[in-house]
């Protein structure tokens, strides 16, 4: 079958008899991984701020 192309990733659906699709990183994705790693990374460092900032009153 022939790929479906979003911009940030592959999509391929295989033939068979149970729907099945693959997700690959388009090199423009893969450019992302500095930057999602970067935002994680922020994350750790302020999870505790995070907690402290949420409203309790808010759902979880």
């Amino acid at each position: 079958m022939k790929p479906v192309v979003t911009g940030l990733l592959d999509l391929v659906q295989l033939p068979g008899p149970h729907r099945h699709v693959e997700y690959t990183l388009t090199p423009l994705g893969l450019s992302m991984i500095g930057v999602l790693d970067a935002l994680c990374a922020w994350g750790e460092e302020h999870w505790d701020d995070l907690l402290e900032a949420r409203d309790p009153s808010a759902a979880p």
